[in-house]
């Protein structure tokens, strides 16, 4: 009982000591947005963008040439309800059998900031076996002791199969030829070839007993399929020198009373070398901030987005996790809200390339056609458009 009230002071004092004064004005970068790319007409009929990683090939004194994959989530899928008021959400898949897949993009700009081509060169959908995966969710509810997902319904509101193998995509990297990609459900990390092929999923250990299993390695600490529903692995910030992703949880994991009241986000510290979990550590999200976006790692020290649904939108600068049970201090970085920002609801995608931060948004899906039957109904706005943006 002594330890436990023990460790709750540090983390009081902890937390109190790593928020304390960083939200002053100037404690901000200067780096501001030089570009907005719509994408909603390079990529047509998507959206949902969600995870973005990027790569140079070319760069003179006037112009620079990437590529860049974007990740799409699960697909268009409505707000959580509860439709029986049993307490156990459910969620409308608009289109059930949707193919969750990555983008790659070419990218070429002068060193103005002006645009001079963007081209979608590949699509790849994420697949197992030859079958292509889907966004639909692992597991129906059994009881409170099991993890589980929200019930799958279709635009009629008819109960759709679960899928043990479907993923809800968030985050991704490229190291040599494969993809890393992190995704909500398991929540669970993902290795895939260069064609979106699964190698493997690592997801959280069970305790024995389940009826119902997600597909994947049990290798990940059995707490992370505690996480909140629609809050698993959202932000991913890889170090190329260890190789080593320190993936974010959206949020915290409520059932743990210390990290819900102190809002502490886990952070799993994963070995792509040796594919194994190294420890967890806690990143402190601030009291106006509702979730987490996007991450990336550049110079030993990781960026991650925290943002509310219509006005926080800051990029905060933070340590890297090295010892189990680290509270991560950090520091105002940018404040994306000045620049226009937080009229979009969602801002998932981040990434740092040398002094080049990319970003985008996730518009879920409400740019595409409405369709009869479809509840609720995707409102159409400037807001709901796809975008990249380059900040420097």
């Amino acid at each position: 009982m002594r330890r436990r009230l023990f460790f709750k002071i540090v983390v009081l004092c902890v937390v109190s000591y790593s928020l304390l004064g960083k939200d002053s004005k100037e404690n901000f970068s200067s780096i501001s947005l030089r570009r907005k790319i719509d994408l909603t007409e390079v990529i047509p009929n998507e959206g949902g963008f969600s995870g973005l990683y990027a790569e140079k090939k070319f760069e003179n004194r006037s112009v620079a040439k990437f590529e860049i994959w974007i990740l799409t989530d699960r697909g268009p899928n409505g707000e959580k309800t509860d439709l029986n008021e049993d307490g156990i959400p459910e969620r409308v898949f608009f289109y059930p059998n949707y193919i969750p897949k990555i983008f790659q993009l070419e990218l070429s700009i002068r060193k103005s900031f002006e645009l001079i081509s963007i081209e979608l060169l590949d699509i790849i959908e994420l697949s197992k076996n030859g079958v292509g995966l889907s966004g639909r969710p692992n597991l129906p509810f059994v009881n409170q002791l099991f993890a589980f997902d929200e019930v799958p319904l279709s635009s009629t509101l008819e109960l759709l199969n679960y899928d043990s193998h479907g993923v809800d995509p968030e985050s991704i990297v490229k190291i040599q030829n494969d993809f890393w990609i992190g995704e909500e459900y398991g929540p669970s990390i993902l290795n895939l070839n260069e064609f979106g092929e699964v190698k493997n999923r690592y997801i959280p250990k069970t305790k024995g007993g389940e009826i119902y299993k997600r597909d994947g390695v049990e290798s990940l600490p059995y707490h992370y399929g505690k996480r909140r529903l629609n809050r698993g692995f959202e932000a991913f910030a890889y170090n190329p020198k260890s190789g080593l992703i320190y993936s974010f949880l959206q949020s915290p994991i409520e059932t743990i009373p210390i990290e819900k009241e102190f809002r502490l986000v886990r952070v799993l510290v994963f070995d792509t070398k040796s594919k194994r979990t190294l420890r967890t550590c806690f990143y402190p999200l601030s009291k106006k901030g509702k979730k987490l976006g996007g991450g990336s790692f550049k110079d030993d020290s990781i960026f991650v987005i925290e943002q509310s649904r219509k006005s926080i939108k800051k990029v905060y600068k933070t340590n890297t996790c090295d010892f189990d049970g680290q509270i991560l201090e950090k520091e105002n970085f940018l404040d994306m809200a000045k620049f226009g920002l937080e009229k979009y609801e969602k801002i998932e995608g981040l990434f740092f390339l040398e002094n080049y931060l990319f970003v985008i948004n996730d518009n879920d899906y409400k740019n595409l056609p409405l369709r009869k039957g479809m509840v609720p109904k995707f409102e159409q706005s400037g807001n709901t458009r796809s975008h990249l943006f380059i900040f420097q």
